[in-house]
């Protein structure tokens, strides 16, 4: 803006210093001094203008080159955000994957271990009821035996038996029988 502003004022003085022409005799030269003036003025004003916008066409130029800078650093900058978001997903599924694969493992040792539990807890059952079963049955013979101790002890202390006269069917004294005709 400054350089247009000095080049305006030399246009307007450059025009202002050439001097008129009452040194020429003719009408003819002044009235072609004074297109040319006109013409001169017209093409300085003009050079100004294109000045101008040739400088604003370059602060636009350069503006639009600075976007371009920022938005390819931006660009720049997502794109690494970006690979290092992936890198960061694959390490992620990686590591699912492997936890998954972990979690399949103890989901398979706790089903073993339950099983296994199950197993004991049955044969323990077991066990206990067999236990209990030869329990009984050593207090059915233990009892049995006890009865058959007491009997035995109860056949010791039993008086004799009172002495059965056999005489008559075997004694030499008695008289035998008459024989049946």
């Amino acid at each position: 803006q400054q350089q247009q502003q000095q080049h305006q004022q030399q246009a307007s003085s450059s025009t202002s210093t050439i001097p008129a022409s009452s040194n020429r005799s003719s009408g003819d030269s002044s009235a072609e001094l004074r297109q040319l003036r006109e013409i001169h003025q017209k093409l300085q004003a003009e050079v100004i203008s294109l000045r101008a916008k040739a400088s604003s066409v370059s602060d636009e130029e350069r503006e639009t080159q600075n976007e371009i800078a920022l938005v390819a650093a931006e660009i720049g900058k997502l794109s690494l955000e970006l690979n290092e978001l992936k890198e960061s997903l694959m390490e992620s599924k990686e590591k699912l994957t492997e936890s998954v694969g972990v979690l399949k493992i103890q989901m398979e040792k706790k089903e073993s271990l339950e099983t296994q539990i199950t197993d004991a807890r049955e044969t323990n059952e077991a066990l206990s009821s067999a236990a209990e079963a030869v329990a009984d049955a050593n207090e059915v013979a233990m009892a049995q035996q006890a009865k058959a101790v007491a009997a035995a002890a109860a056949a010791k202390e039993e008086p004799p038996l009172a002495p059965v006269e056999t005489g008559d069917l075997f004694s030499w004294d008695a008289p035998a029988p008459a024989p049946t005709t």
